[in-house]
C-alpha cells in the first residue's frame, strides 16, 4: 500500500483530476437556516403542530408545546441568573424528557448546553466543571446532593415551573453562538472540550438528503447525551416536527426489551455503535423490518454483520454507514449499504450536504483516485474548536490552502483513506494512537496517564488490540513499581484494585479489558517505544491477581459461564469482570446463559453493580428470595 509519505513525491495531478476530486465529489451545497438557531425552529415546529407528540418516554409523553413552555420557563431561570451568550451551562441527568427539557432550555437562555453523564467519576466531573466554567448547573431533585461538592450554583429543573412560559428574546444570539460544548478523550491524560455552534447542529439535520426525516417518524435516542450522537438523535426529530423515543441504558442492553419497546412505540429510525449493530444483527430482525432507517458508525464495520441483516426478508429499508469525528458535528459522510457491497469492505462513503473531504498528502496537496491520504472536512459543520486549547485548536483546525474563501477551516483528522472512483471514501485507518472502540472515541493516553498515577504502577503502556475482528478492546501494559529488574518497592501490583482505581476516574467505556505486566519498556532503535515489539495479551490471569475458587453451586455455574464467555481457562470468584476482559456486549451473552442456567432473568447492569461472581452469586440469592416472597404473597 502507498503511504502518505509516497505520495508527497507524487507528480501533480492534471488539472482536471484535481477539480474532480476537490469539486466533483463535494459538490454537496444545499440551501438550509443557516441564519437561524437551533430554539428559533423548534419554536417554529411547537406554534405550528403544538399538540403534536415531541418525546415518548417509557410511559411518558410530551407534546411539542408542553416542551416548549417547560423549556421557556427554564429558560427564563437562567436569564434571571444572568446566563449569557455563549456561557456554558452543565446538564447533570439521566437520559430522559428532563435532559431535553435542560438541553432546549439553555439554547433559549443563549447559553451552551455542556453535558455530564451520571455515570462519569466525581475526578472526571470536577474537572470538566472548572474546564467550563460553568456558570450553573442543572439537575434534578433526586440527583442535587450528588454534585453539591462540584463547586457550581445548582439549579433545580423541578424548582422553575413558576417562571414565565412565553419564548424569550434574546437579541445577542445568533447561528454562530455556541449550541454545545462536548468532551471527547485526550492525548494528554485530560479530556477536551468540542465547542459545537448552532449553525453546526442545523447543517447536520435540517434538509440533509442522506436521512430525510419528516413529521412521520420516530426517532430513537439510545445515547447517552455526552455522545455526540444524541446530537442527531434529539435535534434531528425535533427540528423536523418528529417524535424522539427515549430508551433508557437497561432496555438498549436487553435486545427483547429493546426490540418490544420500538415496535410498540412505531420507531423508524434508529443509530447503533458498530459494537452493537454487530451484536444486534440477528436479535432485531423483527424491528428492522419496520425501520425506515438504520445508521451505524464509529467504527470499522464487519461486511458479514451488514449481509446478514441485508439477507433478511424482514430489514430496514435504508441501512447506511455513517462516519464523523465529534469535531465536525457528528456525521460526515454516509454510505447506503446494499448487500452487492457486503463482499468487500464496506466505505464510508460521500460527503453529505454543505460538507466538504479533503483527502490530502503531506503537503496538503490533495492526492488522486485510489491514493491513500489524511481525511480532511471542511464546511459549517466544523467545530469552533477546543475549549481553552488554543495550541491543539490551531493544530487540528487549519485554515484550508485549496480553496478561495477567506479563512475557510478544515478539521483534521489523524484518518486514513483515500477516494474510490465512483466519489466514496474507504477508510484505512488512524495515523496516530488514536482509537474507536464501541464507538467512543479514546485517546490511549488519557488511560495511561491514569494508570500511571496509582502508586503501584511505574508505567503504563494502552494499546487497541482486535483478538477477533469486529472485537476491538483496550490493552493496558504496565511496568510495575515493585519490578526488581527496575530497582522497584515491595509496592504490590493487583488487577482488581487497579480495576476500582480507575472506576474511580474513568467512565467505563475507557477500561482496558486485559492487563499484561512487563518487566521492561520496548523501545525502538531511535528510543521510542516499540509497541510492535509488546507481547500478544492473553484473557489469562495475571500471575499478581490471586485466584479464589467457587465455594458454591451457584458460583460455579456462573464461573462457568463467565470462563466461556471471557474465553478463560479459568475465572476465580474475585476477579473484576471489566479488568478480565468484559464489556456490556460480553455481558448480554452472560445474562443470557445466567437465565437459561439458573432461571434467574439478571439485568446487564446487574453485572455493573456486581462486577465479580460472588457479588453476582448474591445479587441471584436476593432475586430468588424475592421471587418466593413475590409468590407466598400471590397465594
Amino acid at each position: 500500500m502507498t503511504s502518505i509519505e509516497d505520495t508527497a513525491a507524487m507528480p501533480v495531478m492534471t488539472s482536471v483530476e484535481r477539480l474532480h476530486v476537490l469539486q466533483s465529489f463535494n459538490d454537496t451545497a444545499l440551501e438550509y437556516p443557516r441564519n437561524s438557531t437551533i430554539h428559533e425552529i423548534f419554536e417554529r415546529n411547537a406554534a405550528r403542530t403544538p399538540e403534536a407528540c415531541a418525546i415518548v418516554f417509557e410511559e411518558q409523553q410530551i407534546s411539542y408545546g408542553e416542551l416548549n413552555r417547560r423549556a421557556n420557563q427554564l429558560a427564563h431561570a437562567l436569564l434571571a441568573r444572568g446566563v449569557k451568550a455563549d456561557e456554558r451551562v452543565g446538564l447533570y441527568a439521566e437520559r430522559g424528557i428532563e435532559m431535553l427539557i435542560g438541553m432546549l432550555g439553555v439554547l433559549k437562555s443563549g447559553g451552551a448546553y455542556v453535558p455530564l453523564d451520571i455515570g462519569y467519576p466525581d475526578e472526571r466531573l470536577a474537572f470538566m466543571c472548572a474546564d467550563a466554567s460553568l456558570v450553573t448547573l442543572i439537575t434534578v431533585a433526586s440527583l442535587a446532593d450528588r454534585i453539591s461538592a462540584l463547586g457550581v450554583p445548582v439549579l433545580i429543573l423541578e424548582e422553575t415551573t413558576d417562571r414565565p412560559d412565553h419564548n424569550p428574546r434574546i437579541d445577542a444570539t445568533s447561528s454562530r453562538n455556541l449550541a454545545y460544548v462536548i468532551y471527547t478523550s485526550g492525548s494528554t491524560g485530560t479530556p477536551k472540550g468540542v465547542m459545537i455552534e448552532h449553525r453546526s447542529v442545523l447543517r447536520l439535520v435540517m434538509n440533509a438528503l442522506y436521512v430525510r426525516i419528516n413529521s412521520g417518524d420516530c426517532v430513537v435516542h439510545c445515547s447517552t447525551p455526552s455522545f455526540d450522537a444524541a446530537t442527531w438523535e434529539v435535534w434531528g426529530p425535533l427540528l423536523n416536527g418528529a417524535r424522539v423515543l427515549i430508551i433508557p441504558q437497561r432496555v438498549v442492553l436487553d435486545p427483547s426489551a429493546f426490540s418490544n419497546t420500538m415496535l410498540r412505540s412505531g420507531a423508524t429510525a434508529l443509530w447503533l455503535t458498530v459494537g452493537l449493530f454487530h451484536e444486534y444483527a440477528d436479535l432485531l430482525e423483527q424491528v428492522f423490518g419496520r425501520l425506515r432507517y438504520v445508521i451505524t458508525g464509529g467504527d470499522v464495520v464487519n461486511p458479514a454483520a451488514f449481509k446478514r441483516v441485508l439477507s433478511k426478508a424482514s430489514r430496514p429499508r435504508h441501512l447506511i454507514n455513517a462516519y464523523g469525528p465529534t469535531e465536525t458535528t457528528t456525521f460526515a459522510t454516509m454510505f447506503e449499504v446494499a448487500l452487492e457491497d457486503t463482499s468487500q469492505a464496506i466505505p464510508i462513503g460521500k460527503p453529505i450536504a454543505n460538507t466538504v473531504i479533503y483527502i490530502l498528502n503531506d503537503n496538503l496537496s490533495p492526492v488522486p483516485v485510489g491514493v491513500p491520504g489524511e481525511i480532511y472536512i471542511g464546511g459549517p459543520g466544523v467545530a469552533r474548536g477546543y475549549l481553552n486549547r488554543p495550541a491543539l485548536t490551531a493544530a487540528r483546525f487549519v485554515t484550508s490552502p485549496l480553496t478561495n474563501a477567506a479563512q475557510e477551516m478544515l478539521y483534521k483528522t489523524g484518518d486514513l483513506g483515500r477516494w474510490r472512483a465512483d466519489g466514496n471514501v474507504e477508510f484505512l485507518g488512524r495515523n496516530d494512537f488514536q482509537v474507536k472502540i464501541r464507538g467512543f472515541r479514546i485517546e490511549p493516553g488519557e488511560v495511561e496517564a491514569v494508570l500511571q498515577s496509582h502508586p503501584a504502577i511505574r508505567q503504563a503502556i494502552v494499546v487497541p488490540h482486535e483478538g477477533e475482528p469486529g472485537q476491538k478492546r483496550l490493552v493496558a501494559y504496565v511496568l510495575a513499581e515493585h519490578n526488581p529488574a527496575q530497582g522497584g518497592t515491595a509496592q504490590a501490583f493487583s488487577v482488581p484494585q487497579v480495576c476500582d482505581f480507575l472506576a474511580e476516574r474513568l467512565p467505563q467505556y475507557m477500561m482496558p479489558a486485559a492487563f499484561v505486566e512487563i518487566d521492561h519498556i520496548p523501545l525502538t532503535p531511535n528510543g521510542k517505544i516499540d509497541r510492535k515489539a509488546l507481547p500478544a495479551p492473553s484473557r489469562e490471569r495475571s500471575s499478581a491477581e490471586p485466584f479464589v475458587a467457587a465455594s458454591t453451586e451457584t458460583e460455579s455455574t456462573i464461573a462457568e459461564i463467565w470462563r466461556v464467555a471471557l474465553k478463560r481457562d479459568s475465572i476465580g470468584v474475585l476477579d473484576n469482570f471489566f479488568g478480565a476482559g468484559g464489556d456490556s456486549l460480553i455481558g448480554l451473552d452472560i445474562v443470557a446463559s445466567m437465565e437459561a442456567q439458573l432461571g434467574v432473568q439478571v439485568p446487564v447492569l446487574g453485572i455493573f453493580e456486581y462486577p465479580t461472581i460472588r457479588g453476582l452469586a448474591q445479587f441471584v440469592a436476593t432475586l430468588r428470595e424475592e421471587a418466593a416472597l413475590e409468590t407466598q404473597a400471590g397465594r
